[in-house]
């Protein structure tokens, strides 16, 4: 398969997803911020570019692939007398120039060709895949900066509510109605929140310099975190639908059935190796006049060589049909676990989604009254301090979790996209990180983890 026609052939994947909500799926309308830093690290990532020229090489190669060996051309001497080294002593010495012409069985260049022009694809397939890996470790990074971004905020909330909470009870310890330790528990509540607040500073310092350089920046730029981001709409679109469209639009998959294409022909090649080559030479021969000074006439040879396929072909043949059943495996292993793969991802945005409703709907809607009504009653003596401080923090937590399992849905759909092939189009295609139709896949790097400072207990 040649570039053009891979590319044409993504570019039609590219665009039945786009239409795919008409038929039930679900576009997702991701930030335009994210979009032109996506872009931004794909035209400056220098291992992409340079994947892209060992692509453009192989393809050079295929064209040689299906080219006729060079002709070999060579001069000699044959049948020269070694008492004299005369060359008109005898009527068979002459002088030759010939050329040979190898011409492979029929069909042999074909299959060299096309196995060179699929090798090609498929590592153009995969330069895709890693351009999509890029894209998703670029958003999920961005997503990890705008939940840490969301805890700072809630940090400084709590900072507030805790200068508030603490000057309550001093004012109850100075009139004599309050305990000195309430005073201690709130200055060292207050401590604990300024160490987080630099803790979550560190923590944004270092998702900056990692998207930084995964930008590719030459220097230190920051970076916008996510503004007054909405949570991601759940797929409506089933999992057998998603798995379909995944099947068809992954680089991942497609680079395997490439391989699986590649291999074929190798057996294709290998069995017609069977078959032997013929080597055709023609050979011009001049000759000196005789010792009485008469002409003698040139000779033309001409001859026909074949190689007798004897002690390689079986084992090459045998190697060609492991290598075919190792690429039919492989296809075969990813097409069964896409669907796992969708549905795994499409729980886990509708869990995260699920969850974010909850924190909003109810446990922040209880936790705020508590609080309020816990402050007020400690103001009049009704209630112990740990009670007050308590309901506080749980309310801040309910907020932070509410933040993070938004963001842990976009993450999720920025590794639904990298599944689907959804981050960088074909070849000729729109710009990337187009609205795409909800698509699904793991996240599978470093930086599919928890957000920083999530496993923290307190906002």
């Amino acid at each position: 398969m040649k570039r053009g026609e891979m590319g044409a052939a993504l570019l039609l994947l590219a665009l039945a997803a786009l239409a795919g909500p008409a038929a039930g799926g679900n576009a997702f309308p991701l930030p335009e911020t994210l979009g032109v830093l996506v872009d931004e690290g794909l035209a400056n990532n220098r291992q992409i570019q340079g994947m892209r020229a060992a692509v453009r090489g192989m393809e050079d190669e295929a064209v040689a692939a299906g080219a006729l060996d060079d002709p070999v051309i060579g001069i000699g001497l044959l049948n020269l007398p070694i008492d004299s080294f005369a060359l008109d002593q005898e009527p068979m010495t002459q002088k030759q120039i010939f050329v040979d012409q190898k011409f492979p069985w029929f069909g042999k260049l074909g299959l060299k060709r096309q196995m060179a022009e699929t090798a090609a694809s498929n590592r153009d397939a995969l330069v895709l895949a890693r351009e999509n890996e890029l894209a998703r470790m670029i958003a999920q990074t961005w997503f990890d900066l705008g939940f840490a971004h969301e805890s700072l905020e809630l940090n400084r909330k709590l900072s507030a509510i805790l200068g508030q909470v603490l000057r309550v009870a001093e004012t109850r310890y100075a009139s004599g109605r309050g305990l000195q330790q309430d005073v201690l528990q709130a200055q060292v509540e207050e401590s604990q929140a300024l160490e987080e607040k630099i803790s979550l500073e560190q923590d944004i310092l270092t998702l900056q310099r990692r998207l930084n350089e995964l930008l590719n920046r030459e220097g230190f730029e920051p970076v916008s975190p996510p503004e007054n981001l909405p949570p991601p709409r759940a797929p409506q679109a089933g999992t057998q639908e998603l798995a379909v469209r995944a099947l068809a639009g992954s680089p991942i998959i497609l680079a395997a059935r490439l391989a699986v294409a590649e291999a074929r022909t190798g057996v294709g090649l290998a069995e017609k190796n069977y078959r032997p080559d013929t080597s055709v030479r023609l050979a011009y021969g001049q000759r000196d006049e005789d010792p009485m000074g008469r002409d003698r006439a040139d000779f033309l040879s001409a001859s026909v060589m074949l190689n007798v396929p004897l002690w390689k072909k079986g084992p090459i043949l045998a190697a060609a049909k492991n290598r075919l059943l190792a690429s039919e495996l492989t296809l075969a292993n990813l097409s069964s676990a896409m669907p796992h793969r969708v549905g795994g991802l499409v729980a886990e945005i509708e869990k995260a989604l699920e969850n974010k409703r909850l924190y909003e709907e109810a446990l922040l809607v209880q936790a705020g009254q508590w609080a309020d009504s816990s402050l007020d009653a400690y103001s009049v003596g009704k209630l112990e301090f740990a009670n007050v401080l308590s309901a506080r923090l749980r309310l801040l937590r309910f907020e932070r979790m509410a933040a993070n399992q938004k963001y842990m849905a976009w993450k999720k759909l920025a590794a639904l996209e990298e599944l689907m092939g959804g981050f960088t189009p074909a070849p000729g295609g729109p710009p990337a990180w187009e609205p795409k139709a909800a698509g699904v896949r793991e996240g599978g790097s470093a930086m599919e983890k928890d957000s920083p400072g999530e496993e923290r207990g307190r906002p």
